[in-house]
C-alpha cells in the first residue's frame, strides 16, 4: 500500500468521525437553545403567576404532578434508551415498542382517573384545609396526558438516535409555548390552580400532535413478544434507575407535602424549580446529545474517555457560574421578581441550587455508561445517593423544614460524589488528575464571579434595584470569563479554540 493510498484511506476513516462530530456539535447547540428558551418561556411563566397565585395553588398542582410521576416511573418501560442504544436498524422494533406505550398509557389513565378521590385524601393534611373535589378534578383531568404519551408517534425516537435535534426542538418549544400562553392567560382571567392544569393539559396537547407531523412513521398495533423481550433487557435498568432516580427527586416533595403541608411544598417546589433551572438545562441538554453520540462510538474506549473529559469540561464551563449567581443574588431575585411571600424558600433555594452544581458534573456519568452499555452501574450508583438521603431527610425535614429538606438532598448529592469518580476511572482510565485539570478554571471563575457581585453590592449597599441587580451579573459574568480564560491560557486547556470551532461548526450547513 502506498503513502498516497494510505493517505486516501485514513481520509476516507476521517469522514465518518468528522460528521458525527459536527451532528452533536450542531445537535448540541440546538437542544441548548430549545431548552435556554424553554426555561426563558418557564421563568417569565413562573414570575409572572407566582405573583397571580398563591403558594397552595402551585402546592395543589405539584401533588397531582407528583402522583402521575410516581405511577408513570414504577411502569417505565426503558424502550426508548434501549431504541436509541441499539446497534442497527431498529425499524422493526418500533410498532412492539409503541404497543407497549399505548397498552401502558390506557392503564395509567384508568387508574389515575379512578383513583383520584384515594390518592387526594393520601395527601391530606390536618394542618392545612384541602378542597378535596377540585384536587378530584385536577387528577381526573391531568389523567389525559398519560392517553397523549401514550399514544404519541414512537417514531420521534429518531430525532435523537440520528441527532435530528431540530426537530426535537421544534416540538418541545411549541408544547412549552402553548403550555405558557394557556396558563398565564386563564390566570389573569380566573386567578386559580386551573390555569396551571389546563396550560399542562395544552403542551401535552401540541407534543402529541407534533410528533405525527414532524416524523413520517405510521405506528400499529403489534405484539412482537420476541422484539419486547429483546427491547427489556436492556430497558429494565431504565426502570431501576427511573425508579430510584424518582425516590431522590421526588422523595423530598413526599415527605414536605406529608409533613409541612401544601403551603410549605408551594415554598419548596418553586425552590427547586428555580435552584435547578440554571443546571437541569445545561444537564439534559448535553446528556441528551450526548447519549446517542457515546453510542454510536461506543466501541472505541480512547474516543469516549476523551469525549467525556470535554463534555465534563464544558459543563463546568456553563453551569458553574449559572448556579453560583443565583446562590449570591438569590434573596433579591425573589424580593425584586416575586413577592415577600415567596421569601421563606431563600435559604432552601441556595443549597438547591448548591446541590445542583455538584448533581450537573455527576451527571455527565450517566450517558455514558448507558452507552457503553453498562446502565446497571448508573442504577447502583443512584441507589447509594438515595441511601444516603434516606438516613438524612426525615431528621432534617423535622428540625429545620423546607431548609433541613434541601440541606439533606445537598449533603447526599455530596456524600456520593466519590463513587461516581472512582467508577470513571475504573471504567475508562481517567486518572484523577484529568478531573482537576478541566475543572480547575471553572472553580477558580465562580470565585471572582463570587467576589465581583459582592463587590458591586456593598459599593450601592442593600436591598437593590432591578438596575443594580443587572449590574450585578454583569460584573459576576466578566469577572468569571476574564479568570476562567486566563486559567485556560495558563493550563493549557485550548477552551477558547473549542468553543470558536464549535461555532464554526454549528454555523455551516455542510
Amino acid at each position: 500500500m502506498t503513502n498516497q493510498d494510505t493517505g486516501t484511506s485514513a481520509s476516507q476513516d476521517d469522514k465518518p468521525e468528522k460528521h458525527l462530530y459536527r451532528q452533536v456539535v450542531q445537535g448540541g447547540a440546538w437542544v441548548m437553545v430549545l431548552r435556554i428558551a424553554q426555561q426563558v418561556l418557564a421563568l417569565i411563566r413562573l414570575v409572572v403567576l407566582a405573583r397571580i397565585l398563591s403558594p397552595a395553588d402551585f402546592g395543589l398542582l405539584g401533588i397531582a404532578l407528583l402522583t402521575m410521576r410516581i405511577t408513570r416511573i414504577f411502569t417505565e418501560t426503558g424502550f426508548v434508551e434501549a431504541l436509541i442504544q441499539r446497534k442497527g436498524d431498529v425499524r422493526p422494533y418500533l410498532n412492539a415498542a409503541w404497543t407497549i406505550h399505548v397498552v401502558r398509557g390506557l392503564i395509567l389513565f384508568g387508574v389515575l382517573y379512578m383513583g383520584a378521590p384515594f390518592l387526594v385524601q393520601c395527601f391530606a393534611n390536618p394542618k392545612e384545609a384541602l378542597d378535596v373535589n377540585t384536587a378530584t378534578m385536577v387528577f381526573r383531568v391531568l389523567a389525559v396526558t398519560f392517553l397523549l404519551g401514550g399514544f404519541a408517534n414512537i417514531g420521534v425516537v429518531f430525532f435523537s438516535k440520528e441527532l435530528e435535534f431540530n426537530k426535537h426542538f421544534l416540538r418541545q418549544i411549541c408544547g412549552t409555548l402553548a403550555d405558557v400562553v394557556v396558563a398565564v392567560t386563564l390566570a389573569l382571567l380566573y386567578r386559580n390552580v386551573w390555569a396551571l392544569v389546563w396550560g399542562k393539559l395544552a403542551g401535552e396537547t401540541v407534543q402529541f400532535l407534533l410528533s405525527y407531523m414532524l416524523h413520517p412513521h405510521r405506528p400499529r398495533i403489534h405484539f412482537d413478544w420476541p422484539k419486547i423481550r429483546a427491547l427489556w433487557a436492556y430497558g429494565k435498568w431504565g426502570l431501576g434507575m427511573a425508579v430510584i432516580g424518582f425516590l431522590i427527586m421526588e422523595g423530598d416533595d413526599l415527605l414536605v407535602a406529608k409533613i409541612l403541608g401544601l403551603t410549605p411544598l408551594g415554598l419548596y417546589k418553586v425552590a427547586h424549580t428555580l435552584g435547578w433551572l440554571p443546571i437541569t438545562e445545561v444537564t439534559v441538554a448535553i446528556s441528551f446529545v450526548t447519549f446517542p453520540a457515546y453510542a454510536k462510538v461506543q466501541d472505541n474506549l480512547p474516543r469516549v474517555r476523551e469525549a467525556y473529559l470535554k463534555v465534563l469540561q464544558f459543563t463546568a464551563f456553563l453551569s458553574c457560574p449559572l448556579a453560583v449567581m443565583l446562590i449570591v443574588l438569590g434573596e433579591d431575585f425573589t424580593l425584586l421578581f416575586m413577592k415577600a411571600k415567596w421569601r421563606a424558600m431563600v435559604p432552601a433555594l441556595q443549597l438547591l441550587a448548591t446541590m445542583a452544581i455538584f448533581n450537573s458534573l455527576a451527571s455527565c456519568t450517566a450517558p455514558l455508561f448507558r452507552a457503553v452499555g453498562r446502565p446497571k452501574i448508573v442504577t447502583y450508583l443512584m441507589f447509594g445517593k438515595l441511601v444516603f438521603l434516606a438516613v438524612l431527610i426525615y431528621p432534617f425535614i423535622h428540625y429545620w423544614g423546607i431548609t433541613g429538606a434541601a440541606a439533606a438532598v445537598l449533603f447526599s448529592t455530596l456524600l456520593n460524589q466519590p463513587l461516581v469518580y472512582y467508577m470513571v476511572v475504573k471504567i475508562l482510565g481517567c486518572r484523577y488528575r484529568d478531573f482537576l485539570r478541566v475543572l480547575m478554571s471553572p472553580a477558580a471563575g465562580v470565585l471572582a464571579l463570587a467576589a465581583a457581585v459582592a463587590g458591586v453590592k456593598y459599593i450601592l449597599g442593600t436591598p437593590i434595584g432591578i438596575g443594580a441587580f443587572l449590574l450585578c451579573v454583569v460584573a459576576g459574568m466578566i469577572g468569571y470569563i476574564i479568570t476562567v480564560f486566563g486559567f485556560d491560557r495558563i493550563l493549557g486547556l485550548s477552551m477558547k479554540e473549542m468553543i470558536r470551532e464549535q461555532w464554526k461548526i454549528f454555523r455551516s450547513r455542510k
